[in-house]
């Protein structure tokens, strides 16, 4: 779950903050977008909007970052005229500015952007901290997170900064991946060129929506990634290579999901999705642990899992 935690967020320097809650009535809202994200007005104060999230402005001090050849002649009177108080300058140039109580936050911002003396303007924010995780094995994953001895890589702490991100692709060459698992099943990379009926994904759900499979539209025996042109590229490779002698895909007579288990704990240490304990409550025994950079269930996606295979009868099958 989040943890409730509230810190004052300096847009510029300092890390993030605490959840505000969305239920926030929208009727009569005053709007606005600024630097590519909209606010609203609501109960006398503002509030950013981001995907499904929503976070409470704060009404005495917005950040700002002064042009070059601004001198402080210029900021002293612009900000003495206004009620204006520096509050602090980071290395990079930023500046904090406490404003009257009586002032709209907003309306300061737009002045400054408007005065041609800043570069940026921006109010700051109440914002999220990710916490720890809610997976119910979570907390006997004390190289995680280990508050008593300290032998732990302080995980919570770094989810704070990220939890993952899908652009990046984590190979784990093991034993295979067991890929229908419920908890890397939404981590599983797939190979959209070998995406031969163009629906977006090479994994999907059975009939019953009980399990993914890989898409048997994609299985159709030809090197959609061209072969001929980029030699790196396999048939019907959808989420990865299984480097056996008979050259199969993960699915293929080898069958790559992981007969020895030991891929898939890999594969759950590096990128198990993470807090999803509440959103699949009733599959708990499946959801149990979380990854390293398996991203937020239901909010930020994690880093992606490609299965490489290289055992065989027993051994290591090594490659370059």
């Amino acid at each position: 779950m989040f943890s409730r935690l509230k810190t004052l967020v300096i847009w510029t320097s300092v890390v993030v903050l605490s959840l505000i809650a969305t239920d926030i009535p929208r009727s009569l809202a005053q709007s606005v977008t600024l630097n590519g994200r909209h606010f609203f007005k609501s109960n006398g104060k503002w509030y950013a909007e981001d995907k499904s999230m929503v976070y409470e402005v704060e009404g005495d001090i917005i950040t700002v970052k002064f042009k070059p050849d601004v001198t402080s002649v210029q900021i002293e009177n612009y900000n003495s005229a206004r009620g204006f108080t520096i509050l602090r300058r980071n290395i990079l140039g930023y500046y904090d500015i406490k404003i009257p109580v009586t002032t709209d936050p907003m309306e300061s911002v737009q002045q400054y952007q408007t005065s041609g003396l800043v570069e940026i303007a921006h109010p700051n924010m109440y914002g999220t901290a990710f916490g720890e995780s809610d997976d119910p094995l979570f907390s006997d994953q004390w190289n995680l997170h280990d508050p008593a001895s300290d032998h732990d890589i302080d995980a919570p702490q770094a989810w704070d900064f990220s939890v993952g991100s899908s652009s990046v692709v984590i190979a784990i060459i093991d034993a295979g991946v067991w890929f229908t698992h419920w908890d890397l099943d939404g981590n599983i990379w797939q190979n959209l060129g070998e995406d031969a009926d163009g629906d977006g994904r090479t994994l999907e759900w059975n009939s019953d929506s009980s399990a993914v499979i890989l898409d048997p539209d994609d299985l159709d025996g030809i090197d959609d990634d061209d072969f001929d042109n980029d030699p790196t590229t396999y048939i019907d490779d959808l989420i990865g290579w299984d480097y056996h002698p008979c050259g199969r895909d993960v699915y293929g007579s080898s069958d790559l999901r992981d007969d020895r288990s030991h891929g898939t704990r890999c594969a759950g240490i590096a990128a198990a999705q993470t807090n999803n304990y509440e959103y699949l409550e009733d599959q708990w025994q499946y959801v149990g642990v979380a990854g390293v950079a398996g991203g937020w269930y239901d909010s930020t996606p994690g880093c992606r899992i490609m299965s490489i295979d290289v055992f065989e009868h027993g051994n290591i099958r090594g490659h370059q």
